[in-house]
């Protein structure tokens, strides 16, 4: 089931989260939170940079000094570690789903029951699905979300153990990096949006993780905008 429809479903109210939960696999190693578990804290201390599917992933052609959880296609453009797939293939327009399918990430994480891309040795990990809006940072192993997937990567990021997380590509202007696709169907409700990024970059700065933007037309303002050499040395 795609994150779209997730959203329509009333979270069920007897599920609550913990927010004094450590990072310690003792904590949690009873949970059900499968393969993910080998996750959690796996790039302690590192930079992380999350590739959406804006026209600014264009900008760049690599970031290799960097942990890089890309977002659906956004490794047809630069090289993505991890990818975060949340939509059903027949949700993909203007025929994306192949670049999706064929991706090259070591690891692909999906809530969805079944997701048709290739899975040797277990290169699909599952995660399980946290609070619509949610910033409850420190569940580990579940992940907070709303409609737009880059929100999922960056609490992903969080949980690897990232010192500090930029977006790229998460931009909500006309079209897609790939091509002519026209106004981003979120845009109907951007401002909630705008407010969804804020509170979680508030969370994560409350915590002491350095936050950026690397697109400088960007509609997220409440992210410092800053170029990739700024941000390699904040």
């Amino acid at each position: 089931m795609s994150i779209d429809r997730i959203r329509r479903i009333p979270f069920p109210e007897n599920i609550t989260n913990n927010n004094s939960l450590a990072i310690d696999s003792e904590k949690f190693k009873n949970r059900d939170i499968g393969e993910y578990s080998k996750f959690v804290s796996k790039h302690s201390n590192e930079s992380f940079i999350i590739c959406a599917c804006g026209v600014s992933l264009n900008d760049y052609d690599n970031f290799d000094n960097h942990i890089t959880i890309g977002v659906n296609d956004a490794g047809k453009k630069v090289w993505c570690k991890y990818l975060v797939v949340v939509n059903e293939p027949s949700t993909f327009k203007f025929k994306r789903w192949p670049d999706v399918q064929s991706n090259n990430s070591e690891f692909v994480f999906t809530h969805m029951k079944t997701l048709p891309i290739d899975n040797p040795e277990g290169r699909i990990i599952k995660v399980n699905l946290g609070k619509y809006e949610g910033v409850d940072l420190d569940n580990y192993g579940f992940i907070d979300y709303t409609t737009n997937s880059p929100y999922m990567a960056i609490v992903i990021a969080y949980q690897m153990g990232a010192r500090k997380i930029a977006l790229v590509g998460v931009d909500f202007t006309m079209n897609h990096f790939f091509g002519e696709t026209g106004k981003h169907q979120i845009m109907r409700e951007i401002e909630r949006v705008k407010e969804q990024y804020s509170v979680l970059g508030k969370a994560l700065t409350e915590k002491g993780i350095k936050i950026a933007n690397l697109s400088k037309d960007s509609l997220i303002e409440s992210w410092p905008k800053m170029t990739l050499q700024e941000f390699e040395t904040i």
